[in-house]
């Protein structure tokens, strides 16, 4: 610009004024002091400040307080055209002007200059074609030291308030490291979300077969706690899981991952928690978090995800244990109970052979034979159950008819009276314990072993949705309830039939399998029926 005597003078007073606005300690003393300069450096005759503030330009400091400076819309009129467009504009005649929309008839020319995020820096005059191009570089001028000082003092009261959060986020972590269960571990993360972070909308959401599912959320987020929200290779989240890397997203309705959850989510951060879950904070509105959000959460995520792992080791351990007792439990029992029984069983059939006559002593010494048997096969049980409690990550997928055949051919042999029946189409797989096959052995075994009369054993298999449904079923007299309500109880008591051990052992190679195991009630014989997952 072409500066004369008097545009000269003004420069050198903004400089001087500059240090002034430079030096407030409060956005408000900055554009306080910034209308002042306006009116006694600059010449400006009406000299206002107007803050952006939820869809409105609002003002917040003038030089002439006789004169009502009006809240806007921030689409509306010059003040609007100057904070969408964050241009500049010159109105030399309000009458005339197709944007100006002056809330004051008695306003008849302006300057209209943009501060960013901030809002406007707007001078007004009662006169036409008061301000010229000269005003509007000056107030330009002055506009950046505004915005200078504004992000300095908002850099400040940030950095303080982000090292406030991140000493009260230091806290929660030491407070955590006492929390023994995942239940008051996710609150005490969502209300630090909420309290300290001030994310109104978060949760904690983690992997759940195949989709990621709510495991806590703050009060006011549109979903609940056990809500499922989308499949894990889908989303942020499922990015984040992948990659390991947070994620921000300024607007979900334009952004190629984003997958909200919710139709009301528009802006969000994505954080990863352990290896299968994430934290995320979400808004309606758009652009509400940045990279200091991101970082903040991380923190506290990190907390939460080393907290989570303590928590699941001790409950792994402590389930560990729970089972190695109860192993103990089982062998116990039938070292006192059945190992007992047979070989008392030996013993007299051992002591009455040596008086017996030929005949009597053939039958004698089968008895002791199918006995010893008996007992040798409990003892196989038995350490066959406590090689699938040692080996929980023995997991593969079998063919379900191609297992079935072979159990059914080998006891076909052994059992040539019995009647073995099966329904199990071709193409059904399912992922399971490496001693998958043992457990269908037994089950049949069951059946046919403990039929007074003519065993016959039925065995099918369905698919249902992402399981398979493996069912046996026979016509014998059934098992009786003080062995079934012991392992659906996790508690072991005498095993007086002879199919308990067995039934242990199914139970294991389930629960090692990820699946459930049920004695649905029937009129006749006995069914289980085991659920499988299907493959991966």
């Amino acid at each position: 610009m072409s500066i004369g005597a008097e545009q000269a003078a003004k420069l050198e007073a903004l400089h001087l004024a500059a240090s002034e606005i430079a030096n407030a300690t409060t956005t408000e003393e900055v554009y306080q002091t910034a209308v002042d300069t306006g009116e006694d450096v600059l010449g400006f005759d009406v000299c206002g400040v107007f803050v952006a503030d939820d869809g409105e330009l609002r003002p917040v400091a003038q030089n002439d307080t006789s004169v009502t400076l009006e809240t806007y819309p921030d689409d509306k009129g010059a003040l609007g055209e100057t904070y969408q467009t964050q241009e500049s504009f010159l109105i030399e005649d309000a009458a005339d002007d197709e944007v100006s929309e002056p809330s004051d008839d008695s306003f008849a020319s302006g300057v209209s200059v943009p501060l960013g995020d901030i809002g406007v820096l707007q001078a007004i005059s009662t006169e036409p074609a008061y301000y010229d191009e000269t005003d509007v570089e000056l107030a330009e001028l002055l506009a950046v030291h505004i915005r200078e000082a504004v992000a300095r003092i908002r850099s400040k009261r940030d950095l303080r308030e982000s090292k406030r959060k991140i000493e009260r986020l230091h806290r929660v972590a030491t407070s955590l490291e006492s929390v023994t269960d995942r239940g008051t571990l996710l609150w005490a993360a969502v209300e630090a979300a909420s309290d300290i972070l001030e994310f109104d909308w978060c949760l904690l959401a983690r992997e759940d077969d195949g989709v990621f599912r709510v495991e806590a959320a703050s009060e006011e987020t549109p979903l609940d706690t056990g809500d499922e929200m989308f499949a894990t290779d889908e989303g942020v989240a499922g990015h984040v899981v992948e990659t390991g890397e947070s994620f921000v997203v300024d607007d979900a309705h334009d952004h190629p991952v984003a997958n909200p959850a919710h139709e009301s989510f528009r802006s969000g951060l994505v954080v990863p928690v352990g290896d299968a879950g994430v934290f995320a904070a979400v808004d309606d509105r758009v652009g509400m978090f940045d990279e200091q959000d991101m970082e903040l959460a991380e923190l506290l995520a990190a907390s939460v995800g080393e907290a989570y792992d303590r928590i699941e080791a001790r409950e792994q351990l402590r389930r560990r244990q729970a089972e190695l007792d109860l192993l103990k439990e089982v062998q116990s029992r039938v070292l006192r109970h059945n190992l007992r029984n047979d070989l008392n069983v030996i013993g007299g059939a051992a002591a009455e052979a040596r008086e017996a006559d030929p005949e009597r002593r053939a039958d004698l010494l089968d008895t002791v034979e199918r006995t010893a048997e008996r007992l040798a096969a409990t003892s196989e049980r038995v350490r066959e159950i406590k090689r699938v409690v040692d080996h929980a990550d023995r997991i593969r997928t079998f063919e379900v008819a191609e297992t079935v055949r072979t159990v059914t051919e080998g006891l076909d042999e052994s059992h040539p009276d019995a009647t073995l029946v099966t329904d199990v189409p071709d193409g059904v797989t399912v992922r399971a314990h490496s001693d998958f096959p043992l457990a269908v052995r037994c089950l049949v075994e069951n059946g046919i072993e403990h039929d007074d009369g003519v065993p016959r054993v039925e065995v099918s298999a369905t698919r249902s949705g992402d399981r398979v449904r493996l069912q046996v079923r026979d016509d014998g007299p059934g098992i009786p309830d003080h062995e079934v309500e012991p392992i659906e109880r996790d508690r072991e008591t005498d095993l007086e039939h002879g199919s308990g051990a067995g039934l242990w052992l199914v139970r294991w190679v389930v629960d090692r399998s990820d699946g459930s195991l049920h004695f649905p009630d029937t009129d006749d014989g006995t069914t289980v029926l085991v659920e499988l997952p299907g493959p991966e």
